[in-house]
């Protein structure tokens, strides 16, 4: 049994000996009926709000991490230029590389990637060659 409903042999009973319980639907779960479709344009849109709140989150951040590691607005500039430069660069490869590959192998790559550079941050935030490369992936990766 699923759950503690029933299982599939008696819910194949109960349809045949009439179980009287009338609006039941018996498919379950129900995220088994769920067009292909609509599995893809949820995980997709998902994958891309992850991307975008992490494209917000430096910009939020790097008042505090250039207080903390003493950067002037200069270095601060270059880390956010890293990322939105790589952003702009990454866009007609991507396309490519999923024409080629397939959209949903790219998507798991770079979600895959993204996450990696996005967990080396606080590792790198003191090293400013590490901290422009990680952004440079998140971007590569996005």
């Amino acid at each position: 049994a699923c759950f503690g409903f029933f299982s599939r042999q008696d819910q194949e009973n109960l349809k045949n000996e009439g179980s009287g319980i009338e609006g039941i639907d018996w498919n379950w779960p129900p995220r088994k009926n769920i067009p292909q479709r609509y599995k893809l344009i949820a995980t997709t849109s998902l994958a891309l709000v992850i991307c975008n709140m992490d494209k917000v989150n430096l910009s939020v951040a790097v008042i505090p991490m250039s207080h903390q590691f003493g950067w002037n607005s200069a270095v601060a500039g270059l880390v956010q230029f890293s990322f939105f430069r790589e952003y702009l660069l990454s866009q007609l490869p991507g396309g490519w590389l999923a024409k080629i590959f397939g959209g949903r192998k790219v998507l798991e790559v770079g979600v895959f990637t993204w996450l990696l550079a996005t967990a080396l941050v606080p590792f790198l935030a003191g090293y400013m060659p590490g901290l422009v490369f990680s952004r440079i992936l998140v971007y590569l990766s996005s």
